[in-house]
């Protein structure tokens, strides 16, 4: 069963799929009719579950799935990824890729591989004040309040923690 993604309550559990590339409009449409209909027969264990989703920036797919309704169980979440990579190989868009992180500059998305983490700071490519997108949320209230944030408000902190110095 599918709900619009504002009627999704603020605890309702959130999955986050990034895109390798910015999508363009029309594969978006293609895509939503897609998940529109996996959507619609998305079950647990025969029961219904109220799913919705939505894009940001024409980069993220994120699904949502009301709790209060019918629990998602790992059956239906396995369902779910299981679409996902389908989706990945018939649009030849990868959306399972999940060792990068995205972040804002320049007023573009740019995806950093996470080997590549290191040699981004020393170009100064990413920062503690770089915008991040927060792939990891698993919440609606989450997407609201944190979907943005600074570098140093995410894991990558540990990259600009300053080190004591050896006297």
């Amino acid at each position: 069963m599918i709900t619009p993604f504002e009627d999704l309550p603020a605890d309702a559990k959130l999955w986050v799929y990034p895109a390798q590339k910015k999508l363009e409009d029309i594969q978006i449409y293609s895509l939503n009719r897609k998940i529109e209909s996996f959507l619609s027969t998305w079950e647990a264990h025969q029961k219904p579950l109220k799913g919705a989703f939505l894009w940001r920036e024409n980069y993220f797919l994120i699904v949502g799935v009301d709790s209060s309704f019918n629990v998602a169980t790992g059956c239906s979440i396995d369902k779910l990824v299981s679409f996902i990579k389908s989706l990945s190989v018939e649009g030849n868009i990868d959306f399972m890729n999940l060792g990068k992180v995205f972040i804002e500059s320049n007023n573009s998305i740019t995806a950093i591989q996470l080997s590549e983490i290191k040699n981004s700071i020393e170009q100064e490519k990413l920062s503690a004040e770089t915008t991040v997108f927060n792939a990891s949320i698993t919440s609606k209230d989450e997407l609201n309040t944190n979907w943005k944030v600074k570098a140093k408000n995410t894991w990558l902190k540990r990259y600009f923690t300053a080190k004591p110095a050896f006297v």
